[in-house]
């Protein structure tokens, strides 16, 4: 089975809501919704290995990677996600960032939550990226 950590952090000005993390109304047990993940910087070629290598697997949300998950589950779906296409000047001409994102539909467990930071933890990474669980 296949995990992945991934850093959320904080809405400005909140708390505790999360940036992109809600809780689907009705469910039980527990579901969210989180994303929209970009599966090129998280390491996948796209959408569709995201969906191959997680449903079934676990994810674990993180404040910072030095602290334990404060929540986590079971991996229910991958949804794809169209963004409208957005332009950034960066000093040296246009770049265009990529549209296709993912939602990860997910069951809150209790051994999602506690879990430490593996895999991927330099500077930059806001993923471990894809970690083998026992």
């Amino acid at each position: 089975m296949y995990g992945i950590h991934i850093l959320n952090k904080v809405v400005e000005g909140s708390n505790v809501k999360r940036l992109g993390l809600d809780p689907i109304k009705g469910s039980s047990p527990l579901q969210f919704k989180s994303g929209y993940w970009d599966p090129i910087s998280m390491g996948f070629k796209d959408v569709d290995e995201v969906r191959e290598k997680l449903v079934g697997g676990m994810v674990f949300l993180h404040n910072d990677k030095n602290t334990d998950s404060f929540v986590g589950g079971l991996v229910l779906e991958i949804d794809e996600v169209m963004l409208d296409e957005e332009e950034v000047d960066r000093g040296d001409g246009r770049v265009v960032k990529r549209e296709d994102r993912f939602q990860i539909i997910f069951q809150s467990m209790l051994e999602g939550k506690g879990q430490s930071w593996r895999g991927r933890d330099h500077a930059m990474s806001y993923t471990s990226g894809l970690i083998e669980i026992e």
